[in-house]
């Protein structure tokens, strides 16, 4: 467009969204929620680990579960964020980090205090 002055000027068009307060609540608390379960899993490895829980092998497979639903978990997320955002590199990324340490922790305590079977026993003495 050519004004009076000679100048070209285009037009600008200015646009504004927002999400409301309860799809961020929702996000937070999802994130909350995220970053919640490896704490939990690394709190029951490092316990049995050391001796003061009961190892139990079926719990491995619960650590396994929260690894394959975080990908899930994080598509909930408003707007259902693509592959490689922030939050990706945030949060998601972390808590895998933090599950997978967990199952490596508990797979060690497994073979630390885990039942030995009659043959390794006899082996060993």
């Amino acid at each position: 467009m050519t004004t009076e002055t000679g100048k070209h000027s285009l037009p600008t068009v200015e646009i504004t969204a927002r999400r409301s307060a309860s799809i961020v609540a929702f996000g937070i608390v999802l994130l909350v929620l995220m970053a919640v379960l490896p704490v939990l899993v690394l709190f029951l490895a490092l316990r049995a680990n050391t001796g003061r829980r009961k190892v139990e092998a079926t719990l491995t497979s619960w650590i396994g579960a929260m690894l394959f639903a975080i990908i899930p978990l994080r598509t909930f997320l408003p707007g259902s964020p693509p592959v490689g955002s922030w939050i990706d590199y945030l949060v998601v990324l972390w808590v895998i980090v933090g599950l997978v340490t967990g199952l490596a922790i508990y797979v060690l305590a497994i073979d630390r205090w885990g039942t030995r079977r009659a043959s390794d026993s006899n082996r060993s003495g």
